[in-house]
């Protein structure tokens, strides 16, 4: 149970106190989508593979490349040149792949050109071109009279037209959030991998409010369609239960509902915290008690599942608070100090969402924890000292003040050093 617990846990801190995050809740967003990839790049080409050498002992694996299409580029790279990338490739002569590059740091002195003959006949000798150059500035490796432009490409990427189109007629950073996911939306779940992939990146990436504010271009069929194939991964699914608990009727709470389930015996069902989060959207106070009933008051259900729960609340108290009342969250989340693995995460979020009527159900949990779990240890103590850092607002609960004052003295005989850590940390 330990180790579950610090899996859960194990990245928190008292920074849990600081606003969330701005990205899509509950989705796990790519570090990069391809339109920031591009705007980074100098070079961006549709090319065919020409040929490839896959390297040996004392050779670096290398392809050729034809350009067939030249987003952004420079004069040499016209359509019909060749061009070679130091990388290994797998994939048959004729076949389109995205190609990108840059310009070498510039802290960098040596730089390998790039460049393929493009003489009939060749191609294939292309790594007899290969060249080390000096450039002590961008503007002379750009400049006309060098010989050639010398370039870094990244990892050829498997294309098609209609993957470069896509890609490039994309909307620039600088374009409004919410008309930039207009454009996306309408690839999500595209039978290409890499454009459904990068669709899906873009929503995962924008804020909350962003894709709210376009919920009634939605398709509720779609969604629906997609949630229910059993392909459809958990990032995706997560994302897709938040879309339709924005645009959805009372027919898809039923429909959330079913999908959500009762609590799986093995515990392993991911993705269903956006379901979650989409049904109490949706459904409101009906949905809170489903999964209430299902979830966090049955002590039975995987760890999991009720995490799943506690990020359905989570995401609901920071993204849709005029949906409940504050207090309806809280105690909603109350079971989770009864779970050792959860403990921890509800008492440091029952500290920032600022529910100050725990002190008296504290004892027993530090009892609980004291001699093996320093974690939810450190959390006890974080929520006694912002309760007694704001104990003159407490004045009419003398009683609650002088119990938080006593557990706070009996953890600090205990471990001072812990104590005097998290007041560290507060200050």
């Amino acid at each position: 149970m330990k180790c579950i617990a610090a899996v859960l846990a194990g990245c928190l801190s008292f920074a849990c106190l600081m606003p969330a995050a701005i990205s899509c809740p509950l989705c796990l967003a790519p570090s990069q989508t391809w339109s920031e990839m591009i705007a980074e790049a100098d070079v961006v080409l549709l090319a065919t593979l020409v040929s490839r050498d896959p390297g040996a002992e004392f050779r670096r694996p290398s392809a050729v490349f034809r350009v067939a299409e030249v987003h952004k580029g420079l004069s040499r790279l016209s359509v019909g040149a060749t061009v070679q990338v130091d990388e290994f490739v797998s994939g048959e002569a004729g076949e389109f792949f995205l190609l990108k590059g840059a310009v070498q740091d510039l802290e960098v002195s040596t730089f390998l050109e790039t460049f393929a003959s493009t003489e009939p006949g060749n191609v294939s000798s292309a790594a007899a071109n290969i060249r080390k150059v000096a450039a002590t500035s961008r503007d002379q490796v750009f400049s006309e009279g060098n010989a050639a432009p010398v370039l870094v490409w990244d990892a050829p990427e498997p294309a098609t037209p209609t993957t470069f189109r896509y890609l490039t007629e994309a909307p620039l950073l600088s374009v409004a959030p919410t008309e930039r996911l207009k454009y996306f939306l309408s690839f999500l779940e595209h039978p290409d991998a890499l454009i459904a992939g990068d669709a899906w990146g873009e929503f995962a990436k924008s804020e909350y409010t962003d894709i709210k504010e376009i919920s009634h271009l939605f398709s509720r069929r779609q969604l629906r369609d997609w949630i229910a194939a059993s392909q459809t991964s958990p990032e995706r699914l997560n994302l897709y239960g938040l879309m339709l608990g924005m645009c959805g009727t009372t027919e898809d709470e039923a429909f959330l509902r079913d999908q959500i389930g009762l609590p799986q015996a093995d515990g392993l069902r991911f993705g269903s915290e956006g379901l979650m989060g989409g049904l109490l959207t949706l459904a409101g106070e009906n949905g809170l008690q489903f999964i209430e009933q299902t979830r966090l008051k049955n002590a039975d259900v995987p760890v999991f599942e009720a995490y799943a729960a506690v990020q359905a609340l989570q995401f609901i108290w920071n993204h849709e608070p005029a949906a409940f009342e504050k207090q309806r969250l809280r105690n909603a989340m109350h079971p989770m100090l009864q779970r050792e693995e959860l403990r921890e995460i509800a008492i440091r979020d029952l500290a920032r969402w600022e529910d100050w009527t725990l002190v008296e159900d504290l004892p027993p949990v530090y009892q609980a924890c004291r001699a093996d779990d320093s974690r939810t240890t450190r959390a006890i103590v974080g929520y006694l000292l912002l309760y007694l850092k704001t104990a003159e607002q407490h004045a009419t609960e003398p009683e609650q003040v002088t119990a938080a004052e006593q557990l706070l003295q009996q953890i600090r005989r205990d471990d001072v050093r812990l104590v005097k850590a998290v007041e560290r940390e507060l200050q």
